[in-house]
């Protein structure tokens, strides 16, 4: 895979989180105080703590681009 690819893929992984946590955001007020709501909750944690690791483990690039450094 080359680094525009990589980046391509990363941006609609980026643009799908933001998507998540803008509904997540809009529909919290809503359930707040039920257990919906806390299941709300426990996923967030989950699709951060994922986004968390693909960084770590190179799959997402934490300076935004993948660059031709990324793959040497």
């Amino acid at each position: 895979m080359k680094a525009r690819e990589a980046t391509l893929i990363a941006k609609r992984y980026q643009a799908r989180k933001q998507a998540f946590d803008d509904l997540h955001a809009l529909l919290l007020p809503f359930f707040r105080r039920t257990s919906l709501a806390d299941s709300m909750k426990e996923i967030s944690e989950c699709v951060s703590e994922a986004w968390h690791t693909n960084t770590l483990c190179g799959r997402l690039s934490d300076y935004g681009d993948f660059g031709e450094l990324h793959w040497c």
